[in-house]
C-alpha cells in the first residue's frame, strides 16, 4: 500500500531531478509545447526543436507514457535528462532520398539496456499524416503562454538529440532510474501506463497545473472529458495505439497511477523499493543507430539450420542417431610417430535426407 504523501518530510512536492551537465546546457529553438505547460515542460522545452507533425505516432505515445510514468509514478515533474537516458533519436528520411521526412521526421527510440516498461507498438500507422490536422491558435492577451509558430516543413537536428545523461553525475536521476527498474520487475508494462491517462480522460501533454498523482475524480480540471468510454469504444481506441490480442476485449489496467496526492517522494522511498542497477553506463549513446560501448547491443537473432534440397513432395527429414562411440579415431601420426588422435564429441553428428 502507497504511503499516504503527509508521511513524507513536509513540505512535500514533486522534485525536479538534478540537472546533468548536459542538460545545463543552452538549447536555442521552438518547442512543440508551450513552455510552462506541466507534465511536458522539461521534456520539450526548446530541446528537440519539433513541431506536433515531426513526431511520429508512435513517439507520441512514448511521451505520453513517459509522462504518466513520471507523474503518477515516480511521483516527480518530467525531466528532459530523465526522458533522455531512456531515449534516442532516430531521424526518418524520405525514401530513397537523404531528406527528412516532414510528417513524422523522428521517432524516439528505446536505448538498447534499458529496463523499463515495455509497451507492444505496432510497427508503423500507415496514413496517419493524412488524418492530421491543426486548428488555429486563439492567444489569450491574459496569459503568458503561447504557442510557437507553425511551421510547415522537417525539423532540424538540434545537440539534444544525440545528448545521453551520465548516472553518476545525478544521485536524484540514479534514483529515478533504479525506481523504474523495479517498477518494471513488478509487473508495469506500457499499456497499464497508455491505460492510466486514457480512461482517466487526461492529455498529459496538456497544460495542467498539477501533476497526475494528483488527479482526484471525473469532475477534476484536469481531464478532458467527464465521460466514461464504452468497453467497445475503449477496445476500439487501444487497438488503435497497441498491439492487442484478437479474442481479448476487456482491458484493464494491472497497475495504475497513484491519485488524491497519495504515493512515497522519490527521496523517501526505502532501499526496498529501489531496483539493482546492474550496469551503469559512463557515456551516453551518441548514435541512435548504434549501442555504444557502454551499452549492451541486442543479441544477434538466433542462425537457422539450413535444409537440404528435397527429393520429392513426400521427402521426409531423417536424422541419423547422433555417434555414440567413444573410440578416438586415427588423424594422422605425428614426427614422433605417435598418431594423432580426435576424440568423438556430444556435438558430432550426421544428418541426411531421404525419401
Amino acid at each position: 500500500m502507497a504511503t499516504p504523501i503527509s508521511s513524507a518530510p513536509p513540505p512535500f512536492a514533486p522534485v525536479q531531478l538534478e540537472h546533468s551537465k548536459d542538460s545545463d546546457k543552452n538549447i536555442e529553438g521552438t518547442s512543440a509545447i508551450p513552455e510552462e505547460t506541466v507534465g511536458a515542460d522539461q521534456m520539450e522545452k526548446k530541446a528537440y526543436e519539433l513541431q506536433p507533425h515531426n513526431i511520429s505516432p508512435n513517439s507520441i505515445l512514448a511521451i505520453n507514457n513517459h509522462v504518466t510514468l513520471c507523474e503518477g509514478h515516480l511521483p516527480v515533474t518530467p525531466d528532459l535528462s530523465l526522458f533522455q537516458y531512456y531515449f534516442s533519436v532516430k531521424k526518418e528520411k524520405i525514401s530513397q532520398t537523404s531528406s527528412m521526412a516532414t510528417s513524422g521526421s523522428i521517432t524516439f527510440k528505446l536505448r538498447p539496456g534499458r529496463v523499463y516498461p515495455h509497451t507492444d507498438r505496432h510497427e508503423s500507422m500507415r496514413y496517419w499524416s493524412g488524418n492530421f490536422f491543426y486548428l488555429k491558435d486563439i492567444s489569450d492577451p491574459a496569459s503568458p503562454r503561447v504557442l510557437p509558430d507553425f511551421k510547415d516543413g522537417p525539423t532540424s537536428e538540434t545537440p539534444a538529440w544525440t545528448q545521453c545523461p551520465n548516472l553518476s553525475e545525478s544521485t536524484q536521476l540514479t534514483r529515478a532510474v533504479r525506481r523504474i527498474c523495479k517498477l518494471t520487475d513488478e509487473g508495469l508494462s506500457g499499456k497499464d501506463l497508455t491505460m492510466s491517462w486514457f480512461t482517466k480522460r487526461i492529455q498529459p501533454l496538456q497544460h495542467r497545473d498539477r501533476l497526475m498523482f494528483q488527479y482526484t475524480w471525473r469532475d477534476d480540471l484536469m481531464c478532458a472529458s467527464k465521460d466514461n468510454l464504452s468497453a467497445d469504444a475503449l477496445d476500439k481506441r487501444i487497438r488503435v495505439m497497441l498491439k492487442v490480442l484478437l479474442d481479448l476485449r476487456i482491458h484493464v489496467c494491472n497497475i495504475d497511477i497513484h491519485t488524491n496526492g497519495s504515493g512515497t517522494a522519490l527521496e523517501a522511498l526505502q532501499e526496498k523499493d529501489l531496483g539493482t542497477l546492474t550496469r551503469v553506463p559512463h557515456e551516453g549513446n551518441t548514435d541512435p543507430e548504434v549501442a555504444s560501448d557502454a551499452e549492451a547491443p541486442e543479441a544477434p537473432a538466433p542462425t537457422k539450420r539450413k535444409r537440404g534440397a528435397s527429393s520429392g513432395p513426400s521427402a521426409k527429414r531423417q536424422v541419423i542417431r547422433q555417434h555414440t562411440s567413444r573410440e578416438p579415431q586415427v588423424e594422422g601420426v605425428n614426427h614422433g610417430g605417435i598418431p594423432k588422435l580426435r576424440a568423438f564429441t556430444p556435438l558430432d553428428h550426421s544428418i541426411s535426407y531421404s525419401s
